[in-house]
């Protein structure tokens, strides 16, 4: 249509639907059905439109003065109470979420699952409150997923997990995780180099990609030296003697471990203290003066970004359940420590 200005309303004209439906399709709205968005966004396209920028600058400017985002609630939802007591440095999560909401004018309230009856009850307190924004921690059971209204809410994962909902989530790139320590280990020196890792009962994409970033590492790096095969485990009963057995038979002279409890078990194994990296670094309980080498934990960096994801989500209007989740990787961040000399 050339020389006449393509405006929502011309498609709206073209296609029979209103305006606001043409509107919110052309923002992603997940509220307007797939196909009805995939016509519109045809039709748009074969009009012609294009947005008017100094209309789009004008809507942004008054969403950012709004009284909508202004002091907006939000919340950050964990199942329970003990992710915030026994997970390292994912208790800083939520922290970090909330400094990052006040720096965008958001106002973070932390709610635990476990303290309502049912998660019908949850989301009448939230809607009660007026909260629509929703920053998702690790989930245990798929509980949250299966009874929430998604669509009442615009939702991010900041620690997504084998139960959490197909929402856009905020994740550490696990497999550049792995390339980070191996990198480190075979550029001191080291040779043999196994590795220690938690694989959960029931295996998570998570683990898919520190096994698939492992045997990459091994082909890539050290393909003329004996492979040794990782050692996966979930806190059994055995796991000490498996550890013990694994370390004399194959004598790694560096490790990759999950976190620091793997350092504690390599570290009263049978054999020479070998070189060793964390994928989740923190300070150690009850060791001052040891500071783990590898990648820093990404708690702090998750709850930042889901909050920044999330300011994006709400200011498209992405309500519900997204038909395509896509994942938003961290680049690992490496913490010198003290745990991985260089070989002399």
């Amino acid at each position: 249509m050339h020389g006449v200005i393509v405006t929502h309303r011309t498609i709206a004209e073209h296609l029979g639907v209103n305006q606001s439906t043409v509107s919110r399709a052309l923002k992603g709205d997940l509220r307007i059905r797939p196909e009805l968005r995939e016509r519109i966004v045809q039709q748009a396209e074969a009009l012609g439109y294009k947005p008017h920028p100094m209309l789009s600058a004008l809507t942004k400017m008054r969403y950012d003065q709004s009284e909508h985002i202004s002091g907006q609630p939000i919340a950050f939802i964990e199942e329970d109470h003990a992710n915030s007591t026994s997970m390292g440095d994912w208790e800083r999560l939520p922290k970090a979420a909330g400094k990052q909401a006040e720096l965008l004018g958001f106002h973070l309230e932390v709610f635990y699952l476990c303290d309502y009856p049912n998660v019908a009850a949850l989301q009448r307190v939230l809607l009660a409150r007026g909260i629509s924004g929703l920053v998702i921690g690790t989930m245990k059971s798929t509980t949250l997923c299966e009874q929430l209204n998604w669509s009442r809410f615009i939702a991010v994962n900041a620690s997504p997990s084998l139960y959490n909902p197909p929402l856009y989530s905020v994740t550490l790139n696990h497999f550049e995780a792995v390339f980070l320590c191996w990198q480190k280990m075979v550029a001191r020196g080291y040779q043999r180099i196994g590795a220690i890792l938690i694989q959960h009962p029931k295996r998570t994409r998570d683990d898919d990609l520190r096994e698939a970033a492992i045997l990459s590492c091994q082909h890539r790096y050290t393909p003329e030296l004996i492979t040794i095969p990782t050692l996966f485990h979930f806190h059994e009963s055995n796991t000490i003697q498996r550890v013990n057995d694994w370390a004399m038979t194959y004598r790694p002279d560096a490790v990759l471990g999950f976190n620091d409890s793997e350092w504690y078990l390599i570290k009263n194994a049978p054999i020479t203290q070998p070189g060793f990296t964390s994928l989740h670094t923190n300070a150690v309980m009850g060791e001052s003066s040891v500071q783990l080498s590898g990648v820093l934990d990404h708690g702090t960096y998750s709850g930042t970004e889901a909050v920044r994801l999330l300011d994006l989500c709400l200011r498209s209007n992405l309500w519900g359940l997204p038909a395509d989740p896509v994942y938003h990787t961290i680049q690992p961040r490496w913490i010198e420590g003290n745990t991985l000399r260089a070989i002399e």
